[in-house]
């Protein structure tokens, strides 16, 4: 019996080569169904079946799988013709095609499964890069672009507001206009998701869909179709908080293939990730934000209770010197800061001095006080108010001033108290 070596497409037989062809490793997916397209070819030749696919017919994984066990059937039914009826040429060559074909349906589900391993390790790749990012503003303007590493040439984000879908960015590589473009058309007149538009199926279902014929579909968005030209794409929606909130359509126009259920599966494993990382940064924002609320209102309990305590007894030693000159540095400067019982400011005003005396910014304020910026802001602005100052500077020089004079005389501590306290 010939072997059929399939290295040129497997027309000849070569009985050396036969048994490498055999055991050969899957290739890509995209050039396995190209051989089957050859195979179908050959069958339709020996049997006369007539459901072989045009060469400019689409054929995907999916129908490539369907159309080979078609395809089989056909074989064995001119089998069982007989030799006698079929000859021993044509009967040798018939079992020759039926081995080629087992074979390229074990390579073809071989060539499957190494792509779908292949799809899920990208996946994961392009989630760990959104991991920067810290903001659903950031999130959704990336993820288009991030697309495009799952073997897609274009993508578009939307959003549903009002019941209606409204495009937010879109990625199309080496083709910003086009981009641009696309987001024009799918934000000026938004759809409306109703029974007459397919992406209505995901909001209810929260599955991917694949859109083989795009064109001739009344259901596809009019003015997209128009755009962008797509012969067939798929879509996922972008479940947050068990809610859709919008959808992400890509497309393999670019590379000049169709997409397929693969296409399918890797889009919608996807956007369920990216859902997850959207969560993930709306819940940090709301931390962030419940941070800054209990820092508010720790500080303000912190400054109403040194109010009621600012004219205590300090037990700090009345004959400290504090040394002033010009040319006093930053940490002798900071540490020349106290607590003054003549001082105009409160005592958390005082550590925030001293912390402007050291050069910090507000957030670095905070951050040090474990209070919110807001918070740091309004006791720079009293602390200016209370001294007369016009900037930070001024306003240290001020507090050190005011130090040094009342500290020009050897008067005690319990000595100004009494004065001050009449």
């Amino acid at each position: 019996m010939p072997m059929i070596d399939s290295s040129d497409g497997g027309e000849r037989s070569h009985p050396a080569r036969g048994e490498i062809w055999f055991f050969r490793s899957p290739d890509l997916p995209r050039k396995e169904v190209e051989r089957v397209r050859s195979i179908l070819q050959l069958v339709s030749k020996l049997t006369g079946w007539d459901c072989a696919p045009l060469s400019i017919t689409p054929l995907d994984l999916h129908a490539a799988e369907m159309t080979l066990a078609a395809a089989q059937d056909a074989i064995t039914k001119r089998l069982t013709a007989g030799v006698e009826q079929v000859g021993t040429e044509a009967h040798a060559e018939l079992i020759a095609a039926l081995t080629r074909l087992s074979q390229a349906r074990i390579s073809l589900r071989e060539a499957v499964l190494v792509q779908r391993t292949s799809a899920l390790t990208e996946v994961r790749h392009t989630l760990n890069r959104l991991r920067d990012l810290f903001t659903v503003r950031d999130l959704l303007i990336r993820a288009p672009a991030e697309v495009e590493k799952l073997g897609f040439g274009r993508a578009m984000l939307s959003q549903i507001q009002n019941s209606r879908w409204v495009v937010k960015s879109a990625y199309v590589r080496g083709d910003p206009d086009l981009a641009a473009l696309m987001v024009k058309a799918g934000s000026t007149d938004p759809i409306l998701l109703d029974q007459q538009v397919l992406e209505t199926d995901m909001i209810h279902r929260r599955q991917p869909i694949l859109i083989k014929n795009a064109q001739a579909n009344p259901q596809v968005h009019p003015l997209l179709k128009t755009v962008t030209d797509s012969r067939s794409y798929v879509a996922a929606p972008l479940v947050s908080m068990s809610t859709v909130i919008g959808f992400m359509h890509a497309d393999a126009y670019t590379d000049g293939r169709h997409v397929d259920s693969l296409d399918r599966e890797t889009i919608g494993l996807f956007m369920e990730g990216l859902g997850y990382a959207i969560e993930r940064a709306v819940f940090a924002d709301r931390m962030l934000a419940l941070r800054d609320q209990l820092c508010t209102y720790t500080a303000g309990i912190s400054d109403l209770m040194a109010s009621f305590t600012e004219n205590d007894v300090s037990l700090k030693p009345a004959d400290t010197p504090v040394e002033l000159t010009r040319d006093i540095g930053t940490s002798a400067l900071t540490s020349a800061i106290e607590d003054d019982v003549h001082s105009p400011l409160t005592r958390r005003e005082i550590e925030v001095l001293r912390h402007m005396a050291d050069g910090a910014t507000n957030a670095r304020i905070a951050t040090r006080l474990m209070v919110s910026e807001g918070t740091v802001k309004v006791h720079v602005k009293h602390i200016l108010r209370k001294l007369g100052a016009t900037n930070r500077a001024e306003a240290v020089s001020r507090y050190l001033n005011t130090i040094q004079r009342y500290r020009s005389e050897p008067v005690s501590f319990f000595e100004k108290k009494s004065y001050r306290n009449g």
